[in-house]
Formats: C-alpha cells, structure tokens, sequence
C-alpha cells in the first residue's frame, strides 16, 4: 500500500530505534501504513483549519449583533432559546439554573411525590410533614453557557454564542457575566431583529401575571445597583381593600398619564414628565398592597428604594433615578422615617387649609392644608437617619437627571411630619390617605378571605350532582348566603376604626378554612387587644415620663 505525499518513507529511519521496530510491528498487525494514517491526519488537519478560518474570519458573509447580560433582552433571549432550541442540541458546557422561590404548583408536586402521588388534601393536624423536600426541591433549567449553536429561523441561518466575560487581575469582576453574540448569514439585520422581537413578546407572554420587583442593594465594592429581587404573581385590585372611590379616581389618573398622547401633551407644553403620589396613614392599612396591585394591572414593574441603607448617598441616589425605565413604579417606603427635614436657618412658610381623601393637590395652600402646624419636623428625631440631604432627595426626584415617565410612590405613617418642598405640586399630584377599615371595609375582607372557599365547595357539590332540582340549587348556593351574613355578623362584632387591615387579616388567618368560629371567636379577641394595646400605651408613657424626669 502506497502511502500519502506527505512525509517521506525515509524518515523512519531517522527516528529513535525502537520506534522504528514498532511501525512496522503496526504494519503488520492491522495492515495499514502507520505514515498513511500520519498523512491523512495532516490533510484533515489543514483542512479543518482552512474551514474554520472560512467560516470565522471572512465577517463579510455575516452580520453581528452583541446583547451584554445586563440587557433586558439577555434574559428575554435566553428564554426563548431554552424553550425552543436548546432542547434540539447539546451545548458542551451548559449552566443549571435554580428557581431562588418555586410556584405553589411546583410545591404541590414535590408533596405528591413525597407521599406517594396520592391526590392532595387539607393539612392534617396528626400527620406532621418535613417540607425539607418542599424548600430544597426548586425548578431546575439548563442554560447554554459557553458554546454555539446554528439554527435556521425565519428562513435565514442565524449563528448563536454564548460566551463569559472575563475580569482582569488588576480589575476583576463583581460576578461571572456573560453575552451573548448573533450572527447571521447575509448583509441584513432584519433576521436577527425579528427574532430578538419574537424572544421579547415571548418572554412577556410568559411573565404577563407577574410583577418583578427590583431592589438597590449593594455589592461588595459596597456601590449600589438595581438588582432583580422577585418575580411574583400580580396582586388583583379587588384583593385591596379600600375607599372605592379614590381607588377609582387613583385607576383613572394613572390610566390617563401612561397614555401615549398624555406623552406627548407633557412635550408639547414643555413639562416634565413624572407623576407622584403619596400614601399616608397607619401601618397594615394597605399602603405597599395597593402599590403592588397598581403594578398588576398597569404591567410596571417596581423598584425599591431605601433611604436608610448605610451605603446610600447623594450621587448613587442621582444615578439609581436616572437608571430606572421610563415605565416603572419608584417606591419610597416609609419616607418620614427618614428624617429629611430643612435646614433650622432655612424660614418655613405657614399655611392652613382643608384635604380630602383623594384630593387632587392643584394649588400649594391645597398641598399646605394637610400640615398640621407651622414647624413641625420629625418627633424625637434631631437629625437625619440617612446620609441624603433633602435637597439631594428633591434633585434625584425631579431633577435634570431624573427619568422621565416614571410613577413615584410615596408611603408615611405621618404625613404632617413631611417638608412642604418634599410634597409640593409636581413631586405628589395626588395623596391617597389610609384610614382603619369601617364596617363596610371589615365584610368587604371577611367576603374576600372566605370567598374562594365557599365557591370552590359549591361548585364541587354541583359536579357531583347529576340531575339538579331547583331544592338542591337552593342548597348550593346556600353558602354563599351563609357567608354575607357571617360577615356582617363579623363587622358587627369589632368597633369600628379600632384595629389595622393587617390586624384583622391576621386574626381570619387563624381561621382560614372556618369562618363561622371567626365570627364567634372575633368579639373577644377585638376586647382582648383593645386591652392589650391600652396598656402597652400606659407602659409607653410611663417610660416617656421616666425619660423626661
């Protein structure tokens, strides 16, 4: 057998002795040329060299598109890539990802493979559980890491990569980050946009019913950074117990100030646009619950921000509010808290005046109005709790740099403990005051907390019936009258003004699935903490009293 051009037959005998001996040894045994096998491989060799330079270095034949992991669209396109190729082909290195919370669907599948597959019940008190299973078992997905895939989309060949970013020794990254490059065959740019679009409706199909909630947290070079903080299930407004009536007007002034064309009035008339709100009133009242449900329906995503974080500053507040979308909800919790308040040397105007629940704050005397006194501060409070200035904070707010189109929330327990300049026209449009539910409010939640109940055991009842008589219709929708007048008998029962939302959702939560013990249980309880709290307010003054001697 001849062998291949390449390297002589008279080498051999230039090599080491021994090595010649077992060439031909090799020969013998399998009956091929050992230096045909060398030949072949060079060939091959050059060859795959010669195609790799083709296909990498003439950038001619493809155009490039670059997404850095910090893009919206990495985490859209990775999605749409997890769902829809990667199952197709392995990638040689890939990354699992592990869901930080699982959905109540996943836990209801870890506790059926915990116990057998059996179908699932209420909690039995005798039979105790040990949700390790539960916490540790979360979704698990795999996610191409390093590697390429070519894949034809739209009928053009689109080349995906995914590569990891390096620091440097001198200067090393917070965290492993990652890109991802496109590239497609031809001179257009069109196939790889049609398909970035299709990876972000996609990815906002599948995350339609939730709210993400973005947090500025800070990283070990102690600078702060938006940071996704959870993905959970957009809240119904109807959840949200509340004065109908501003809840409506509050619907109806956001509705109009997303608008595309209230956009381009703000322009028009050279106004900035921004729109604040300020929720005030007493803790477990429903503040931070209405926010999160605004962010439902309107699809906005929030993003929290905390004075009091030690790492906070005037310039990394600037640069958090310049950073925002210009479709988002901005937090700020707790505000009073805080302790922003003038400067001493700085004179105070004196204002009086009437507000109403809902009112919108046209005029500065109708902002004034819900200041109760000429120069009142923070109480107990003698300097600030946080590093900002006020002057800083009204800058970030509504200063050159601020984003545009962003809703601002606000939340106090103190309203008249606020800066006028804090809470002037153009920084809160409309303040929404909190009141202790009523009457009304205090059925309105035992209907809501019960409800599902009741209409899940009617409508078992119903499949199990095959023909139904107009009696046993009359049975079926018994519960539901049944439970109107456990409610009513409910609000009858607690004083009205007395207790928080957040208390009385606590106290129906130790009676979830038995409203009729609620009721019957709810008029001693609300006599019992009445009492407690009057005398955790006589221990409170004493100890005032104590301090002030």
């Amino acid at each position: 057998m001849s062998s291949l051009p390449g390297i002589p037959r008279e080498a051999s005998k230039l090599l080491k002795p021994g090595y010649a001996q077992a060439l031909g040894f090799l020969q013998n045994t399998v009956g091929v040329d050992p230096l045909t096998l060398v030949n072949a491989g060079l060939v091959l060799a050059g060859l795959f060299t010669f195609l790799r330079y083709v296909f990498t270095r003439i950038v001619v034949l493809w155009v490039t598109v670059r997404i850095n992991e910090d893009d919206q669209l990495y985490q859209s396109l990775m999605r749409w890539m997890a769902d829809h190729q990667f199952m197709n082909r392995q990638f040689r290195s890939v990354k699992a990802v592990s869901a930080s919370k699982s959905s109540w669907e996943d836990e209801e599948e870890a506790l059926k493979s915990m116990i057998g597959n059996k179908s699932l019940s209420g909690p039995d008190p005798n039979n105790l559980i040990s949700y390790r299973t539960i916490v540790g078992r979360s979704p698990i997905t795999f996610q191409p890491f390093q590697g390429r895939h070519l894949f034809r989309r739209h009928r053009s060949w689109i080349l995906f990569q995914h590569k990891v970013r390096e620091g440097h020794e001198l200067v090393p990254l917070d965290k492993e980050q990652g890109f991802i490059q496109l590239q497609c065959l031809g001179s257009s740019f069109a196939p790889i946009q049609r398909l970035l679009e299709e990876a972000q409706l996609y990815h906002l199909e599948k995350t339609k019913a939730t709210t993400t909630v973005h947090r500025a947290i800070s990283n070990v070079r102690d600078m702060i950074r938006w940071t996704r903080f959870s993905a959970r299930p957009s809240r119904d407004m109807s959840t949200v117990i509340f004065d109908k009536h501003a809840k409506q007007e509050l619907l109806q002034d956001i509705n109009e100030y997303l608008h595309p064309h209230t956009r381009r009035w703000y322009a028009n008339h050279g106004i900035p646009y921004r729109r604040g709100y300020l929720f005030s009133g007493a803790p477990g009242t429903g503040k931070t619950s209405l926010t999160s449900a605004l962010a439902g329906i309107f699809g906005l995503d929030i993003y929290v921000l905390s004075l009091l974080d030690p790492n906070m500053n005037e310039s990394a507040l600037m640069r958090l509010m310049s950073e925002v979308p210009a479709r988002c909800i901005v937090l700020l919790e707790d505000i009073d808290a805080a302790g922003l308040t003038r400067p001493a040397s700085e004179p105070r105007p004196v204002r009086h005046g009437r507000k109403y629940r809902g009112e919108k704050l046209s005029t500065e005397s109708d902002v004034l109005s819900m200041i109760q006194g000429p120069d009142r501060g923070i109480l107990g409070n003698d300097s600030a709790a946080t590093s900002v200035s006020l002057s800083g904070l009204l800058n970030a707010i509504d200063g050159v740099s601020s984003q545009e189109g962003r809703i601002l929330v606000m939340t106090t327990n103190s309203p008249e403990s606020l800066d006028k300049a804090l809470i002037r026209p153009g920084r809160v449009d409309l303040h929404i005051a909190f009141e202790l539910p009523t009457k009304v409010d205090m059925r309105e939640l035992f209907m809501a907390m019960y409800r599902d109940d009741t209409l899940s055991v009617a409508t078992t009842q119903a499949n199990e019936i095959a023909i139904i008589k107009s009696k046993e219709q009359e049975e079926i929708t018994k519960p539901t009258h049944d439970l109107e007048s456990l409610a009513m008998k409910f609000a009858d029962s607690i004083p009205e003004r007395k207790f928080s939302l957040a208390a009385l959702q606590g106290f129906l939560l130790s009676y979830k699935r038995d409203p009729k013990q609620a009721c019957e249980n709810a008029a001693e309880w609300a006599q019992n903490t009445l009492m407690k709290m009057a005398e955790e307010k006589e221990d409170k003054q004493e100890r005032q009293g104590k301090l002030t001697e």
